[in-house]
């Protein structure tokens, strides 16, 4: 069963919030995601063409947003980078009597500033539930030619 869509589930150290492993084959990102152990709330997914271009429209995992991030109380989460010490602010738009939860306005920025591309692994990991920061783990693949 592939990771095409985020599941439950290296080498960062406990102050990076922003981690990119270099370029690697499909298989090799879905191994790596796989292999990621964390003991903190996440999800794991791998980045399709509709995430990161044109509509950019990704869908958070609804189960870990009912379980860890209460829907109808929260509605921004932060996506933290430390190579800029800067946080992303996220937009999460919630829709069909909270049965879906998209990413909106501060997603694009996040996809654009690290150049996440159709094919990429990310982990997001909940490391700090009271400003529902997360840190995210970039699995990058290889670009084919």
């Amino acid at each position: 069963m592939g990771l095409v869509n985020a599941i439950n589930s290296s080498s960062l150290t406990k102050d990076d919030d922003v981690a990119i492993d270099e370029s690697m084959e499909q298989t090799d990102v879905e191994s790596r995601l796989e292999a990621y152990k964390t003991k903190n709330p996440h999800f794991k997914v791998i980045m399709q063409p509709s995430y990161v271009s044109n509509g950019f429209r990704y869908s958070f995992p609804i189960r870990h947003v009912r379980r860890h991030l209460k829907p109808l109380e929260v509605q921004q989460i932060q996506l933290k980078a430390t190579d800029h010490e800067k946080s992303y602010p996220v937009r999460l738009n919630l829709y069909n009597h909270n049965s879906q939860v998209f990413a909106g306005f501060g997603w694009k920025k996040f996809v654009l500033n690290y150049n996440l591309q159709a094919g990429d692994g990310c982990v997001f990991e909940l490391v700090c539930p009271q400003s529902n920061a997360y840190k995210v783990t970039i699995f990058r693949v290889a670009a084919t030619t």
